[in-house]
């Protein structure tokens, strides 16, 4: 499982950490890669996985749902018109306990292959 991206505090990168290791779900985080590096991890990746609550474009779930990578995301910016073949949790951010369980649940769908 990947995650692509900056480490910034909407980006929720320390909870998403915090839950992988909770479902025992390796999470790989590479950093200051070029884009060629980045088409080849994610294409070896069974994954990716992004647990930010404001998002523009959305290029690294883009990315992996054209390599047919699943993508588990919340249905923030334009995830919802990108992910396809992964899951987009609905986000309400005034129930985030509810948005984490919801997100926890879908990574392990996906992992699962219950989807």
């Amino acid at each position: 499982v990947i995650y692509l991206g900056r480490i910034t505090d909407y980006k929720n990168f320390e909870w998403l950490q915090k839950t992988m290791q909770e479902l025992n779900i390796p999470l790989k985080h590479p950093e200051n890669v070029d884009d060629e590096r980045i088409w080849i991890l994610l294409s070896h990746a069974k994954m990716l996985v992004t647990a930010s609550i404001w998002e523009g474009y959305g290029r690294p779930v883009m990315e992996a749902e054209s390599l047919g990578i699943p993508a588990v995301a919340y249905d923030v910016g334009a995830h919802k018109r990108h992910i396809k073949k992964g899951i987009c949790v609905p986000l309400d951010i005034n129930n985030m306990e509810k948005s984490e369980e919801d997100f926890k649940k879908a990574v392990l769908d996906v992992w699962n292959k219950k989807w």
